[in-house]
């Protein structure tokens, strides 16, 4: 079991190299503009990074594989379900 803080805490800490930390992380879908949502999606090794905009304010992160060529996608913090393989609450 997580707590919501303290998955955000470890999202933003770096290895002893200075490297972004990679996890793997589980949310469920949601788009209010297609009206689509409720998939539950997994993604392994993604990095958190920084946004042009401040979604703080919206309670969201920017994630993205490392190494790949596709762009970072926003998720809200609500809607992460786990993190590393335990369940996250908050």
């Amino acid at each position: 079991m997580a707590i919501l803080q303290d998955v955000l805490q470890a999202m933003d800490s770096y290895t002893e190299t200075g490297d972004k930390v990679c996890f793997d992380l589980e949310y469920v879908s949601f788009d209010r503009t297609r009206r689509k949502g409720g998939d539950l999606v997994s993604l392994t090794g993604v990095q958190k990074v920084g946004s042009t905009f401040n979604q703080r304010d919206r309670q969201m992160i920017n994630v993205k594989v490392p190494g790949s060529s596709h762009h970072p996608f926003p998720i809200h913090i609500r809607l992460i379900t786990k993190f590393n393989g335990e369940k996250v609450y908050w």
